[in-house]
């Protein structure tokens, strides 16, 4: 597995914060509490992310375009939440629809790989036992659902996710001068679906990683009762899946050697296929 170092060793700078804080419909305030102050920049997307060169292709980007600062996998926390988030204690989960959105491209990068897979062990093997490099097949035949370009509302529907063993209660705020809150304590049925710019297959990879820590099976009724219909295991099975699917799925070699030369250390919008 390809590690780019240089693409996550750095912090976020104020540009990308701003430009994060600018998309948030929240306004940059924390996404649970609702509050402004002790807000701090979260990564959905961790920046020691190692899975690069396999996102890149299995979220049909150009090779040498991951940003992994972009905006829209930065959300803002309140620094007790933030840390929670880090070491997995929660998590958030995409509406139905959009997770549906990202099951079907998925399906269609796997078929279009297996096409490709296919067309090289033929042009490789001939047959009479020779090869044909005439007829090798090339990364750029392969169409790849651009995942950027799936998604282009200004916000997302999400729910929160606890794990099993979390313990501390939500205060949301409101009103003009925030001096009304609610409380939501676990299992957080009540706490109704939040809203934020970070686009879904962050969100699901951030997900899918966490699950792979926890295992669906720690999830019980008490997380998720009988009679809800979404999310529930199924759900997190099916973010897992996703998750499996893109840091598993086989990367042509002339993909992963490719060089875009203009494109090295590409801002975010090359990241999220935006003109």
């Amino acid at each position: 597995m390809e590690h780019r170092l240089d693409y996550y060793i750095d912090s976020i700078n104020a540009i990308q914060k701003e430009r994060a804080r600018a998309a948030d419909p929240n306004g940059g305030t924390c996404l649970l509490t609702g509050r402004k102050a002790a807000i701090e920049t979260s990564h959905t997307l961790a920046r020691a992310t190692h899975d690069v060169t396999q996102l890149e292709w299995a979220w049909g980007m150009k090779k040498g375009t991951f940003y992994v600062h972009t905006r829209y996998s930065l959300l803002f926390l309140r620094a007790d939440w933030h840390t929670l988030f880090d070491k997995n204690m929660w998590m958030l989960i995409p509406n139905k629809n959009d997770l549906k959105v990202l099951e079907n491209a998925t399906a269609r990068l796997e078929k279009e790989t297996e096409q490709y897979t296919m067309a090289l062990e033929e042009a490789t093997s001939g047959l009479q036992g020779e090869s044909n490099p005439s007829a090798k097949p090339s990364f750029e035949d392969v169409k790849r659902p651009e995942f950027g370009n799936l998604f282009n509302k200004n916000e997302y529907e999400y729910h929160f996710v606890p794990m099993p063993n979390m313990e501390e209660a939500i205060c949301r705020y409101g009103g003009p001068n925030f001096d009304k809150h609610k409380e939501f304590k676990f299992p957080y049925h009540t706490l109704g679906t939040l809203k934020s710019h970070i686009k879904p297959h962050f969100v699901v990879y951030n997900a899918g990683k966490k699950l792979m820590f926890q295992g669906t099976k720690a999830f019980q009724n008490q997380i998720f009762p009988q009679n809800q219909v979404y999310p529930d295991r199924s759900t997190l099975i099916t973010v897992q899946f996703l998750y499996l699917k893109w840091i598993a799925i086989v990367v042509p070699e002339d993909f992963v050697d490719h060089q875009n030369e203009a494109e090295q250390g590409s801002d975010e919008d090359h990241n999220n296929h935006e003109s």
